[in-house]
């Protein structure tokens, strides 16, 4: 299957999995909009700092460091601005916040300037996945939550999908002139989202939540005091190491441990999207309640040991059964992702007061999610460095450790 086809298979099962709720919709297709404004910058982004900015790759790295690091530190604050305020008004400021944010690389003359680019747009592109889920808490029937984060990951998805395809005639003429012109189109793609959730957010009901009671003290005191929710926090963070294993892991992997060609790759690439636009939203309707989610979290966690297993295995093997081992370790990781982002959603929703702390306790999950795809890279490159084809027993540890902690934290729900 190509990529085009894909984009527009992928167009068709989301559009007959969209949930009923109006709000859900949009932010759907607000997450379509502005992941395909992304797929082009991922594209392209690196190349042509390099080729036409002049930068350096280390300075790239260092900056994309410094911005993973304002990213994850910003999500807590900003998830704190919808305690009190409608997290609708808060969510449309936030895609405005991101297309004016994503500016500043127009500016970018320097690894000085793009440090600085990247950590503004960090600072308001992070926040907002949490911004979301508080929304969709607020606003979305119980039943209709996971399916509706489910609808916004495929649309991520297929906007990637579609922003690559795009993205690849951008390349065709690697000049200043075509490096603003992404610039702006993606920040175009941020107004459009905030202008589709704003339309919906007017017509919504959305009730900002009532203050908890006081023998619950404060918000911090009751983060930490909580520590259950703070083990299924850790545990879901560590089943989150999936993330970095589609994106560094495999292929490094692929690349430096196996005789496989490198243009396999995307077509991995390209199973892991088919997956999650034919499965994510099925499963993830079947997964509601916390006790779902603890059996989802189990199950995700065998899963990324299968995978790891077969890739482990690809070092010692033909070329042609290495290959093959590659495909059936994609097809397994991605199985572990939905069932990881169905659980993750059911525990976080579940888990969670209904009252203004809610809103803290989303935006810690999400710091914790935020804190593997900024680490996970660094800490699974170092590991296969270290120990080759053992790395990934110690990630099958890690990930059946994050399943016990979810077990732990969530069994008595």
């Amino acid at each position: 299957m190509t990529a085009n086809a894909l984009v527009w298979r992928g167009l068709a099962a989301l559009r007959l999995r969209l949930p009923e709720d109006r709000l859900a919709r949009a932010l759907a297709a607000a997450s379509l909009i502005d992941w395909i404004g992304t797929g082009i910058w991922l594209t392209v982004s690196t190349l042509f700092f390099v080729r036409v900015v002049g930068l350096h790759p280390a300075a790239i790295g260092a900056g994309l460091g410094i911005a993973g690091a304002v990213g994850m530190l910003a999500v807590m604050p900003v998830a704190a601005l919808t305690r009190g305020r409608q997290a609708g008004r808060v969510a449309v400021a936030m895609q405005i916040c991101r297309g004016l944010a994503f500016l500043a690389y127009l500016e970018v003359r320097s690894a000085v300037t793009f440090a600085a680019a990247a950590a503004l747009v960090a600072a308001f592109d992070r926040p907002t996945i949490t911004v979301n889920q508080i929304l969709v808490a607020r606003v979305v029937r119980d039943e209709e939550r996971n399916a509706a984060m489910a609808t916004m990951h495929v649309a991520a998805n297929v906007g990637v999908a579609a922003g690559t395809a795009l993205g690849t005639l951008a390349l065709l003429r690697a000049d200043r002139g075509s490096f603003d012109a992404v610039v702006i189109a993606d920040a175009a793609t941020f107004f459009l989202a905030a202008w589709i959730v704003g339309r919906a957010v007017r017509q919504s009901d959305e009730i900002v939540p009532a203050e908890p009671p006081a023998s619950a003290g404060g918000v911090v005191r009751t983060l930490v005091r909580d520590r259950r929710f703070a083990l299924v926090t850790l545990g879901s963070g560590l089943l989150a190491l999936h993330i970095p294993m589609l994106n560094v892991a495999i292929p490094l992997w692929l690349a430096d441990d196996t005789s496989v060609p490198l243009a396999v790759m995307g077509g991995l690439l390209l199973t892991n999207t088919a997956l999650i636009v034919l499965l994510q939203v099925r499963l993830a309707r079947s997964v509601q309640t916390v006790h779902d989610g603890v059996r989802a979290a189990a199950v995700a966690a065998a899963a990324v040991a299968a995978c790891c297993g077969a890739l482990a295995l690809t070092a010692f093997v033909s070329v042609a059964a290495a290959a093959a081992l590659l495909v059936l370790a994609v097809a397994v990781l991605t199985f572990a992702e939905i069932s990881q982002n169905a659980a993750a959603w059911a525990l976080s929703f579940g888990l969670s007061p209904t009252d203004r702390r809610q809103s803290a306790y989303l935006g810690l999950f999400g710091t914790a999610q935020t804190a593997v795809v900024l680490l996970g890279p660094a800490l699974l490159a170092f590991l296969i460095s270290l120990q080759g084809a053992a790395a990934f027993a110690t990630v099958a540890a890690l990930a059946a450790l994050g399943a016990v902690a979810v077990r732990l934290g969530a069994g008595r729900a």
